[in-house]
């Protein structure tokens, strides 16, 4: 009997043991289901408040209007100022009369250390360049005198109206070639024509206005006094088929002795042929002013017959420099 009872007690307590074995593996899976499904609702939810918090990309400036095509882009500039065309496929044979509306990026760098003096300046050279261009500046219309200020007079000095248009020209005649004038005219002939000066030289000076102010003065006013410059130095002379950005150009009518503008070369399309940035000059469908155009070399093959053509190119040298 003592054996049957100890036996059962013995039973007895295994299956206690195995019940709370049992009790406690089941509380332990419980916790741990817990767990894992408060971990996961937590990351959960802090992924939505990362959604939520995170800041939107700012829009992108639509001030201005574009349109783009896989050739160029097209936008307007302000009222009376030509379009600007960002070419996207480069085409040298280009002919459009507007240039890129980003700052140039001139060819001389593959040719040379573009952190050389001359370089830097040939870069600073064309940007003044560009940037006036931007500012559409004008000629005044003939038999009218412009004062500092924008003042228009007839040739009587009477007062007519105002040409805010043409004020930097008083710029480039003083920053450029130092000559410092209270009137300006756009007359060849009459009472007016005491107040002409041909300011294409003065342009260039001033683009070029890190070449020594000496130079600017005393060579770059005319034609003429260019090439004076030049034979001092025939270093400063370049040929043809060396062109590039920044490069001083003298123009000659088809015919002429001798030459009678000077521009600004900006671009080199090839085949002879140049867009320039010039200032006392109209053509290419631009008023007269600061424009940018094409220019020829004389056997240029796309050159119209009777049309103007370079006929000396320079370029100013690193010791020429401020």
């Amino acid at each position: 009997m003592t054996r049957i009872k100890t036996k059962t007690k013995r039973l007895s307590n295994q299956k206690k043991l195995v019940v709370l074995t049992s009790s406690i593996f089941a509380m332990t899976a419980v916790g741990l289901s817990i767990y894992l499904l408060s971990s996961k609702s937590a990351k959960a939810s802090s992924i939505g408040k990362d959604v939520v918090t995170k800041p939107k990309r700012p829009k992108s400036n639509t001030n201005v209007s574009t349109q783009t095509t896989t050739s160029q882009t097209t936008s307007t500039t302000s009222q009376g100022q030509p379009s600007i065309i960002t070419i996207t496929n480069e085409n040298k044979t280009d002919m459009t009369t507007i240039p890129t509306n980003t700052r140039p990026v001139s060819q001389i760098s593959v040719q040379q250390n573009n952190r050389s003096k001359l370089a830097q300046a040939t870069q600073n050279t064309l940007a003044r360049a560009y940037d006036e261009y931007l500012k559409n500046v004008r000629d005044p219309e003939p038999n009218t005198i412009l004062d500092r200020q924008g003042v228009l007079y007839d040739c009587s000095y009477n007062r007519i109206g105002s040409f805010p248009q043409g004020v930097r020209i008083f710029n480039y005649l003083q920053e450029g070639v130092g000559v410092n004038r209270d009137y300006y005219s756009n007359s060849d002939s009459g009472p007016c024509a005491a107040n002409k000066y041909y300011w294409c030289g003065a342009f260039v000076a001033y683009c070029w206005n890190e070449v020594q102010p000496y130079y600017r003065s005393s060579f770059f006013p005319g034609v003429s006094s260019l090439m004076r410059w030049g034979d001092q130095n025939p270093a400063r002379y370049v040929d043809f088929h060396e062109i590039r950005p920044g490069d001083i150009f003298l123009i000659a009518k088809e015919g002429a002795s001798r030459g009678h503008h000077i521009a600004l070369c900006y671009e080199v399309l090839g085949n002879g042929v140049f867009k320039t940035i010039e200032g006392n000059t109209y053509g290419d469908g631009q008023l007269e002013g600061v424009c940018y155009r094409t220019r020829h070399l004389e056997n240029s093959p796309s050159r119209a017959s009777g049309k103007n053509y370079v006929i000396k190119a320079l370029r100013p040298l690193e010791t020429d420099l401020i």
